[in-house]
């Protein structure tokens, strides 16, 4: 008898996701002569080749198998694995008679499917510990044996390689992040066996920031004591907290540093005298403004994060901060008419010369005395120095008051009144001569 087939074996890549498949033509014959055909063929999954098959020449006996062809082609399967429906076939002509049969071309063919390669991903997981301000501790676990290990902070438009250390799980601590941002964590680990990736889902993990402050309540920095209360979430209790009050980009007064308990709370700070007097002092020419509270949180001398503020009212009161006046003397400084009253205390209409001068005048917490001025009679003087105010003539008789106002850097006055007498005087008319 004369057998003609084939044999087919593959030989797999599990990372590469293909089967190197050879298929191997074969004759099978006692005795046979035959020349070379040269129009024998192979075909593997649709790459088929033409070739030119030996000649044979054996009446040797015993039954002997002829190898024609030795093929390998690639095919590479689905992306889950899977690979069927690969076709194999060869053909070889005879073109004579055989133990009384007439033989013609023999073709062998056949349809396999291949064995699945494992395309599975792991699954991964990732989780965030140990946060601070700079970073992070990211750890993760795969389900089957991993080779290499990357983590992205951006929700996984990049990647950073980690560990090639195989095993089922990995960590890395991150610590050169940015204070008081967050991150996007994800985590990919590839499969020892077959290469293929999993990734995690997405874990939000925010570094520590510097403190952060809500409110200020508004508060009176002449007022015996002086506190703020200020509502702040603080992050870490390690840092130290620095405020600072501002008016626009001024700064008026910076207060040392303060280290507080985690969490959000109201902190209260109480100025000391000095810190009170400086901030009395840079509110020299105003009343009240809007202050910035600026909130600024450091490690030793690194800034952590960005600075926090809010705005609240910062305000003096008269009752507190306005000028004191001890009082003034007056006197008639026309020695004409002082010669005819013979007292300086009183005025006559029109002819006495009214020169006022001022006490002490003092100005509280950090202010200035920026003027005095004196009125009498609708006459009205004044200067800033405090010397004597020379308001001259009064021209109407009668008890007339002086007021005497100082005004300070801030605007706050203080006044004292008192009384003086004007003689009337008219000069005298000739009615007829």
């Amino acid at each position: 008898a004369l057998a003609f087939y084939c044999e087919w074996s593959g030989t797999q890549s599990i990372t590469g996701n293909y089967t190197d498949v050879t298929l191997k033509v074969y004759l099978s014959y006692y005795t046979l002569e035959v020349g070379a055909r040269s129009d024998s063929t192979i075909s593997i999954n649709g790459v088929s080749e033409t070739y030119t098959a030996p000649a044979i020449d054996d009446y040797s006996s015993g039954w002997k198998k002829k190898l024609l062809k030795t093929k390998t082609v690639r095919v590479s399967h689905n992306a889950d694995g899977t690979k069927s429906g690969v076709v194999l076939s060869a053909s070889w002509r005879f073109s004579g008679t055989y133990s009384g049969v007439s033989i013609g071309t023999i073709t062998a063919s056949t349809t396999v499917t291949l064995n699945s390669i494992d395309r599975s991903a792991p699954t991964v997981s990732c989780s965030v510990s140990g946060i601070t301000a700079n970073g992070f501790t990211i750890s993760a676990s795969s389900s089957a044996t991993s080779d290499i290990w990357q983590y992205s902070l951006n929700g996984g438009t990049s990647w950073t390689q980690f560990s090639t250390t195989a095993g089922t799980s990995a960590s890395v601590t991150l610590s050169s992040l940015s204070p008081n941002t967050t991150y996007s964590v994800r985590v990919r680990a590839r499969k020892r066996t077959n290469q293929v990736y999993g990734t995690s889902s997405t874990v939000s993990a925010k570094t520590l920031g510097g403190a952060v402050i809500f409110s200020c309540g508004s508060f009176s920095a002449d007022a015996a004591t002086v506190s703020l209360s200020l509502r702040v979430t603080v992050y870490n209790a390690a840092y130290t907290n620095y405020i600072t009050i501002k008016n626009g980009s001024t700064t008026y007064l910076s207060l040392a540093g303060r280290v507080w308990t985690s969490g959000t709370a109201y902190r209260t700070i109480t100025l000391t005298s000095s810190e009170r007097t400086t901030l009395l002092n840079a509110m020299a020419s105003v009343k009240s403004f809007t202050a910035t509270i600026e909130l600024v949180t450091k490690s030793g001398s690194t800034q952590i994060g960005n600075a926090s503020t809010c705005t609240c009212t910062v305000s003096t009161s008269a009752s507190n901060s306005g000028p004191t006046l001890s009082g003034f003397t007056f006197a008639d400084s026309y020695s004409t008419t002082t010669a005819i009253t013979g007292n300086n205390q009183v005025l006559i209409q029109d002819y006495s010369r009214l020169t006022v001068t001022p006490g002490t005048a003092t100005a509280r917490n950090g202010a200035s005395i920026v003027s005095y001025s004196a009125v009498c009679g609708g006459v009205t003087k004044s200067n800033t120095s405090g010397a004597a105010l020379s308001l001259g003539t009064i021209g109407t008789s009668g008890t007339r008051d002086i007021t005497l106002t100082v005004t300070d850097s801030r605007g706050y006055t203080a006044s004292v009144t008192q009384s003086v007498t004007v003689v009337p005087y008219s000069k005298p008319r000739v009615s007829s001569v």
